[in-house]
């Protein structure tokens, strides 16, 4: 873990966190329940155990992006295009797996790997970018 930009890393996770939050819960709502099969009514708004859950993943995907970034491509610049590649090439292709075996609904496509090119992007840009005590590229 030696070289990861702790301090990028922590602002990532906030930042793509609470995009997250947005994402699924103002912007694409109500297209995410419908293909979901759910309703307002239906979603337990007291169980704080999937935004907890959710915050430890996009931290384990900040740590991941930590360690690659400045390894291939360091910068504000060269974070979004490592974090962007590893969304297309992993991220996205991994969850793709839920399409064609799972059988999740096709109309969630571009509602998650939408949000998950931008958690990439974004997160890698900031890992690449935040930088303390020296200028960021």
């Amino acid at each position: 873990m030696k070289g990861v930009n702790w301090v990028g890393v922590a602002i990532a996770t906030i930042v793509v966190w609470l995009i997250g939050y947005l994402w699924y819960g103002m912007l694409f709502a109500e297209a995410w329940m419908a293909a979901m099969n759910m309703t307002k009514e239906s979603m337990d708004q007291s169980d704080m155990t999937p935004m907890i859950l959710g915050f430890v993943n996009t931290l384990v995907t900040c740590v991941g992006l930590g360690l690659i970034v400045p390894k291939v491509e360091d910068g504000l610049m060269g974070g979004l295009k490592t974090g962007l590649m590893a969304g297309v090439f992993f991220a996205c292709t991994t969850e793709a797996m839920g399409f064609i075996y799972g059988g999740k609904s096709q109309a969630l496509i571009p509602i998650d790997f939408g949000y998950l090119l931008v958690l990439y992007a974004v997160a890698g840009a900031i890992i690449g970018g935040v930088k303390l005590g020296k200028k960021a590229a």
